[in-house]
């Protein structure tokens, strides 16, 4: 598969800025069929622990897009990422937004407004 063993993403939610390591894993499914798992776990200011897990993709792009969907979908703004090996962290890299329905996001922006 592949080198990279985690993600960490830099995210803002309500003008807080917090970082979230997503970290991968191989399951071997029947007949030795290998998928990719992501699994993250982090705190947030009004909910006690928030538990983040895709499974069941083929590749590294399709795990980190489905994650930046779940992590829009609770209100947080992705902003940079970068990637981890087993030896060292890469340079951080900005997020294109424009590649996700950022729907929720707006929904979220307008209940914060309204209160």
């Amino acid at each position: 598969m592949s080198d990279v063993d985690a993600y960490q993403i830099e995210v803002e939610k309500n003008g807080r800025y917090d970082v979230v390591e997503l970290m991968i894993g191989t399951v071997r499914g029947p007949r030795g069929k290998r998928n990719l798992y992501g699994e993250a776990h982090m705190r947030d200011l009004y909910t006690p622990r928030i538990y983040f897990k895709v499974q069941h993709v083929q590749s590294l792009e399709e795990l980190f897009d489905r994650f930046m969907t779940q992590l829009i979908h609770r209100g947080f703004t992705p902003l940079r990422f970068r990637e981890s090996t087993k030896t060292y962290w890469g340079d951080w890299s900005y997020i294109d937004l424009s590649r996700y329905d950022t729907e929720d996001l707006e929904r979220a922006k307008e209940r914060i407004n309204f209160l």
